[in-house]
């Protein structure tokens, strides 16, 4: 069962007053697609975080995780996510 993903859907974003605390709860929002299974939904999410914040997502810890867990995941050697990986400093070749 979904059940973090799924409320996610009901959090209005505008509520959130600072876009970094926005950004931080969408990267918790990634991490849990991600570990449901969502192969989509969390680089798609990660990728409008770092639209957003570029130069924060870089050194958060749970960005990366994130990343690092679709990575093991990935088969296909050039992917969206790969280039995420590179900007954020990591080795896309996990």
């Amino acid at each position: 069962m979904a059940v973090a993903p799924d409320a996610a859907g009901a959090v209005d974003l505008g509520a959130i007053s600072r876009p970094v605390r926005s950004a931080s709860y969408r990267v918790d929002v990634a991490q849990a697609r991600c570990r449901t299974g969502d192969d989509a939904g969390a680089p798609e999410l990660l990728l409008e975080v770092e639209t957003d914040q570029p130069e924060w997502i870089r050194v958060q810890p749970g960005a990366a995780a994130a990343v690092r867990e679709m990575l093991e995941a990935e088969r296909r050697r050039n992917s969206t996510l790969r280039g995420l990986a590179s900007r954020l400093g990591m080795d896309p070749a996990l």
